[in-house]
């Protein structure tokens, strides 16, 4: 007691640590050192942080420190002024400005469990952003000639539509425009890139989609994802045209032809697209008349098992239309296969084959 006395600055706790040691049946006691412990261990992990956003910090773009600053509700306006210098400055260099870039989609990064003021702070922030010269910088980038600069410009572009409710002022500057040329770019990377971007941007948003699609657009799409075949690509662009009917005559052959490419991964996706395009009356009878009755019925004893599912409900999806397209399901052999698939041993292929 007499040593523990003499050390002042740490009295208490090497006082405690002794007498657990000596009574660790004191529950006083075992709570005081679990709780110092723990103290311990949570100062030991803060200066870990520490030490290392200090060596980040060091080696960071040489900016204005306000740009590499967290997006704090304080410091939201102080980095858009500071990103709006550096993408309107013509001393700002290429490193600088593709970080601008990030730093601006960044700020736009919000999830689904994010509280209402966030999103409405996001909006407003974007709103800015929309009437200020930054869009049209950002929009000027996307001519850039280096993959880069091009992708993190057409990333801004799609997390403002994401964030902002002034869709129709982000058209009237020409970026949605600006988006579609990079289709057409002679850099196969933009190409690609683009297609991305306007499967993201044109999804569920038919308004949008007004104003990017056309026939020429939608082929050149298509030439891109065939030569060579991107199979990924290609369901983005099938999936366009196929939320557009005029575009259905030309997606839904694309889709069966994809189809028989050698790959689980793609058989899964093309099925899954085309047992939501069988519930579409239209979609439905294009689907029959290009062939893609055989192919259901052949997906339908497929050794994977959610494939299979799939397509006898796309099957039975088809079966509901007129009595001729009853008929051709029943001549296209799937009544063959019926027996095997009522003796399948997973439960949920039995129920869906009774179904039909």
């Amino acid at each position: 007691e007499s040593i523990a006395l003499s050390r002042h600055v740490k009295n208490d706790r090497w006082l405690d640590r002794h007498r657990f040691s000596i009574d660790p049946s004191n529950e006083r006691l075992r709570h005081r050192v679990c709780f110092d412990a723990c103290h311990s261990s949570v100062l030991l992990i803060n200066q870990s942080f520490e030490s290392m956003n200090t060596k980040l910090k060091s080696i960071s773009f040489k900016m204005t420190p306000k740009l590499c600053n967290p997006d704090d509700n304080d410091h939201a306006s102080i980095s858009i002024t500071t990103i709006k210098t550096i993408l309107l400055s013509k001393d700002s260099n290429g490193s600088q400005k593709l970080c601008a870039l990030n730093k601006l989609a960044r700020m736009f990064k919000v999830g689904s469990s994010e509280p209402a003021s966030s999103r409405k702070r996001l909006a407003s922030i974007a709103d800015h952003v929309v009437d200020s010269p930054i869009l049209p910088a950002v929009i000027e980038l996307l001519k850039c000639k280096t993959i880069q600069m091009i992708s993190a410009a057409a990333m801004v572009v799609a997390k403002l539509l994401t964030a902002t409710d002034n869709v129709e002022r982000i058209v009237e500057l020409g970026a949605v425009a600006g988006m579609v040329d990079m289709i057409y770019s002679d850099i196969i990377e933009a190409r690609t890139c683009g297609i991305k971007i306007l499967y993201i941007i044109l999804s569920d948003r038919p308004h949008l989609r007004k104003h990017a699609l056309n026939r020429k657009l939608m082929d050149e799409m298509f030439r891109i994802v065939k030569s060579p075949i991107h199979a990924d690509l290609a369901l983005n662009v099938i999936e366009i045209g196929c939320q557009e009917p005029e575009y259905w005559i030309t997606a839904i052959p694309e889709l069966i032809c994809l189809s028989k490419k050698e790959d689980h991964g793609v058989q899964r996706k093309v099925i899954v697209m085309m047992s939501k395009l069988c519930r579409n009356k239209g979609c439905a009878q294009i689907i029959v008349e290009n062939g893609g009755l055989s192919l259901l019925v052949d997906m339908a004893g497929h050794d994977n098992g959610e494939i299979a599912l799939h397509a006898i409900t796309s099957l039975s999806s088809l079966a509901t239309g007129s009595d001729e397209r009853i008929q051709a399901i029943f001549k296209s052999g799937i009544m063959v296969k019926v027996p095997i698939l009522l003796d399948h041993h997973k439960e949920n292929i039995r129920k869906q084959t009774c179904n039909a």
